[in-house]
């Protein structure tokens, strides 16, 4: 009598359901989460386990499926983890349109991605590059992707801040704080190239994440 196959675990289950949920093929789905459709079939087979995909590939799959990541590397979940929906972190192109709260798009965020120490009502992401005055030394400077901000005056010695100096942002380390005149990079046509020395620009936020997609 032949053995009947191992059923899949949960964390397999719950995308095949949310999946179909969505009426989504794994073909549809392996494309909007940028895999292919053999990685797709694998993983709804259990052959390839979700818990070893890049961060980034994972977050593309709770981004499409909007399930809390956690929900796709764990089989048993605290209870009040299967009943939280995922946070909606709002999606601003500029800091003026955040500053006014002018959006009508919301990326779902998982409360396990939430930054330690971040304030979710103050979260907001945006895309880089973007027209944003950058310091060379950020770390991220020659990626693209989008950046998780706490919007509040918040200072990190080792982090990437948020300031605003006139009408222009820009996005800078404490050491472009502590320069007299540092150089900034500018990816937006009419904005300044250099730091002016004796200016006191104003800390609105700080970097909490890059993440390559959403």
């Amino acid at each position: 009598m032949a053995k009947s196959a191992n059923p899949l675990p949960p964390r397999i289950l719950r995308i095949i359901q949310r999946r179909r949920e969505l009426g989504l093929t794994q073909e549809q789905l392996a494309r909007m989460a940028g895999f292919s459709l053999s990685l797709m079939t694998k993983i709804e087979r259990g052959a390839a386990d979700p818990r070893h995909l890049a961060a980034e590939r994972l977050l593309n799959l709770s981004r499409v499926l909007n399930l809390p990541f956690l929900h796709l590397v764990e089989d048993e979940l605290p209870e009040e983890e299967a009943e939280t929906p995922p946070l909606k972190v709002p999606l601003y192109p500029s800091l003026k349109e955040a500053q006014e709260k002018k959006t009508n798009v919301f990326v779902p965020l998982a409360s396990p991605m939430i930054p330690l120490g971040a304030t979710p009502d103050h979260l907001a992401f945006f895309p880089f590059p973007g027209p944003w005055l950058v310091g060379v030394g950020v770390p991220f400077l020659k990626q693209t992707g989008y950046l998780l901000v706490d919007l509040r005056p918040l200072y990190h010695p080792q982090g990437v801040m948020v300031v605003r100096f006139g009408e222009h942002a820009a996005l800078v380390t404490a050491e472009d704080l502590t320069a007299p005149k540092g150089y900034l990079l500018s990816f937006s046509k009419g904005l300044p190239p250099l730091w002016p020395g004796d200016y006191n620009p104003e800390l609105v936020g700080l970097v909490r994440k890059f993440l390559v997609d959403l």
